[in-house]
């Protein structure tokens, strides 16, 4: 029996089909153009508006997707908040209730949110010192000042700050920087690619990471526990100077590691643990 050949016939691309493709992409580009065209004819920013509750606050719950939020303590017993609005195709809610001691603060851009950058809402908000406080600002920066109370601070791109707030921290950026301003409870500050630094604590316990940014803690007074650790970026603790020894895990993958003229005794209770996966670790006394 004779051999017998099978062939398949594979289609190929032609002009026209290239033709197509261009044709879509330079319609995208046209719909892309328009649309930034429009949502710049629309922004607008509004005048700012005030709000005061005269009840007690106890609790501040903040949850805004595109904003800065700054919070700082006063005397009274009630709160205040201002609100400033910029809007473009879409304008930002702005709902403002208190329950029970509960102040909440929030706001959304809705659908309309992805390509109009000009929804936003940035709000100042007073409250007591004594006031717990959480805060989540997917997009936007968050400070607060002078609260004693613990407080719980989140934002996905956002850089988060705290000055003189007394109660425990636990502050987490993904993109942003964190910097904390004379803590003294327990910290956990964590940065997925910005830096962490801290300065002039008196803080016993304090964990700060970052994903790929530096990390740079400094204490006022002796802590108990430090870790201090990032992937990718230098680590550097300082310690106040005194007799006070500690125990001092330093390490780095890639990295020099320095503990200076730390005093050092493997038995101490006094821990802390310094590493870095690609960059510098150093452990040593500050400026006195």
């Amino acid at each position: 029996m004779g051999s017998q050949l099978f062939t398949t016939n594979v289609p190929r691309r032609t002009g026209s089909a290239w033709l197509t493709i261009g044709s879509l992409l330079a319609i995208a580009i046209v719909v892309v153009g328009a649309y930034t065209i429009v949502t710049d004819i629309a922004y607008r920013r509004l005048p700012p508006s005030a709000r005061t509750f005269h009840a007690p606050v106890r609790v501040l719950d903040v949850d805004i997707d595109n904003g800065s939020v700054v919070v700082e303590a006063w005397s009274r017993t009630g709160a205040s908040v201002t609100s400033m609005v910029t809007e473009g195709i879409s304008s930002p809610s702005d709902d403002e209730d208190l329950t029970e001691g509960t102040l909440r603060v929030s706001s959304s851009c809705g659908a309309n949110y992805v390509g109009n950058d000009h929804c936003n809402l940035n709000v100042a908000i007073r409250v007591p010192p004594t006031t717990k406080i959480n805060v989540q600002a997917e997009n936007g920066d968050v400070t607060v000042r002078d609260v004693m109370d613990s407080l719980d601070l989140d934002s996905g791109q956002g850089d988060l700050t705290t000055v003189g707030c007394r109660g425990a921290l636990e502050l987490r950026s993904g993109q942003g920087d964190v910097t904390v301003i004379g803590g003294q409870g327990r910290l956990e500050l964590h940065s997925g690619q910005g830096a962490v630094n801290a300065s002039d604590l008196t803080s016993s316990l304090v964990t700060a990471t970052s994903g790929q940014g530096d990390v740079h803690i400094a204490f006022a007074t002796a802590p108990s526990d430090v870790l201090a650790t990032s992937a990718q970026g230098s680590v550097t603790v300082d310690l106040p100077k005194g007799p006070t020894a500690y125990r001092v895990l330093a390490s780095s993958s890639q990295g020099s590691v320095s503990t200076g003229s730390v005093h050092i005794d493997s038995a101490s209770r006094r821990v802390v643990t310094a590493t870095s996966g690609q960059g510098d670790v150093s452990v040593r006394y500050g400026a006195p």
